[in-house]
């Protein structure tokens, strides 16, 4: 057994804002890894980057007086800086470890980028606790469980076991783990990671690489009990693609149902349409339908599904742009998974939120027209439907790693996008950004009314500039809004 101290360093801020008030998320990957060193002996601390300026950061990282330092990278400017700032005080004086689904998916330039001792990659949980099993020595690891190889005097070490989520610990477990300031509890939803990896291949995800894996229904249930005796009544299921096998997403549902306890509860999930549709379309081994076993869940429940619109575009769901459907046929039902999925929920009581993704650099005015216009005709059906205001105006970020990145990123540059070829396109985009305020606000106006405004500005731009390689100035377009718009609204 270990008699190491390992220190866990969360530099992104797990936080939601939701109403007037704040939700905060305990960083569960972390978690996972912390309890997986802990069980091998190891003492354990996570500071949480939410709540603390650089200096105070160093000032508990060093008072934990660590043997290890285990970062999570987030590769975009202000995470990377943060992370930096954590490993200076311990660059070349104790190990260094970065992981994150970053550190698996581009790993040369998390290496260039953080230069640590060790990065691991794939399944974090079977890796680090493999690499404590040895004495932190790679040539002793179990090639079974995890592969080391040095690149440029930096270890990568990747775990190659699938980790069983069965193993992830309950909150009566994990409270000593995740501190805020001045509050009796330590986070303020219950989140239960149910699955990892999705049936998708998303050019734009980050854990499109990651295998399939699901809670088992009775370990759901356990977890929902650890939280609901603590105080809690609302569950987050953590998940790419909650339903990305069907049937274990069904067996979850039914459990949750038969026992009963969580009769009115509050339950967050995102399903993919595709997925979730199947899992309403089978029969379980003792030959209930799935629908019959999702209608009481519902009915039980008070559920929000997340699932994405994204975009109506046929070709953009394809190969060729985002990869989300493999051919044509199962793309063309996109919409029709997403009203199937909105049915249920008017049947039920339940709510849908969901998001575009219409801006990239092969997006056009046309396109995101329609992307709009599908939205505005699902919203005055269906009036349950929320989208977070951000997302109405969401722009493709190429995560490095991604073939998104390729596709429609600048080499050399993580993050930035190429030029749009429909230059009257970033202007919308720009219009919405700058004038946020006008046209999504906080959902103070109904969304029909919202979407109502930006389809009027996509036909002003239209009909000015029918080209798509000629647009208006960004400086012609707050005018327009600002003394031809606004006060016509308003």
């Amino acid at each position: 057994m270990s008699n190491s101290r390992i220190a866990f360093y969360n530099p992104i801020p797990h936080q939601l804002v939701k109403g007037t008030g704040e939700i905060f998320r305990p960083p569960m990957a972390l978690i996972g890894l912390a309890h997986v060193a802990r069980r091998q002996g190891a003492e354990v601390v996570i500071v949480n980057g939410l709540h603390y300026e650089d200096a105070d950061v160093q000032a508990q990282l060093k008072a934990f007086a660590p043997t290890h330092l285990c970062v999570s990278t987030y590769h975009q400017p202000n995470y990377v800086k943060r992370e930096l700032a954590a490993m200076a005080p311990f660059r070349g004086k104790i190990p260094i470890i970065v992981g994150g689904h970053e550190a698996s998916a581009w790993p040369e330039g998390v290496r260039s980028s953080l230069r640590p001792d060790f990065l691991f990659m794939g399944e974090g949980e079977v890796a680090l606790e493999e690499f404590i099993r040895s004495g932190f020595r790679p040539d002793a690891m179990s090639a079974e469980l995890a592969t080391a190889e040095n690149a440029n005097g930096i270890w990568q070490i990747q775990g190659k076991k699938r980790f069983n989520l069965d193993e992830l610990p309950l909150p009566t477990e994990i409270t000593g783990f995740f501190r805020t300031p001045n509050k009796e509890m330590d986070w303020e939803q219950a989140n239960i990671n149910i699955a990892r990896g999705c049936v998708g291949h998303c050019i734009y995800c980050g854990g499109a690489k990651k295998g399939l894996g699901h809670m088992s229904a009775h370990r759901v249930v356990e977890q929902m009990h650890a939280w609901k005796n603590l105080g809690f009544s609302y569950f987050d299921f953590l998940a790419a693609d909650a339903s990305s096998h069907p049937k274990k997403a069904t067996q979850i549902a039914q459990a949750i149902t038969q026992d009963g306890s969580f009769r009115g509860d509050g339950i967050y999930f995102f399903a993919r349409g595709d997925t979730f549709v199947h899992a309403l379309d089978l029969k379980l081994d003792d030959g209930t339908p799935g629908i019959e076993i999702w209608r009481a869940f519902l009915k039980m429940h008070a559920v929000e599904i997340e699932t994405g619109l994204e975009t109506t575009v046929l070709k953009r769901l394809l190969p060729a742009h985002f990869r989300k459907y493999p051919t044509q046929e199962a793309a063309a039902q996109h919409v029709d998974h997403f009203a199937r999925i909105c049915e249920l929920a008017r049947e039920t009581g339940s709510k849908i939120a969901t998001d575009l993704l219409s801006f990239d650099p092969d997006s056009t005015l046309r396109g995101i027209k329609t992307d709009y216009e599908t939205l505005l005709a699902f919203a005055e059906q269906y009036p349950f439907i929320n989208v977070h205001p951000s997302a109405l105006y969401r722009e493709l970020y190429p995560y490095p790693g991604t073939p998104a990145a390729q596709q429609f990123g600048i080499p050399g540059k993580v993050g930035r996008l190429r030029p749009y070829k429909d230059r009257r396109v970033p202007v919308v985009l720009h219009t919405l950004r700058i004038h946020s305020d006008f046209f999504v606000g906080h959902h103070r106006q109904p969304l029909p009314i919202i979407l109502r405004r930006i389809l009027k500005l996509i036909d002003f731009i239209q009909t000015r500039y029918p080209k798509p390689a000629v647009g208006p100035t960004y400086s012609q377009m707050d005018d327009y809004v600002e003394h031809e718009m606004s006060p016509h609204f308003n």
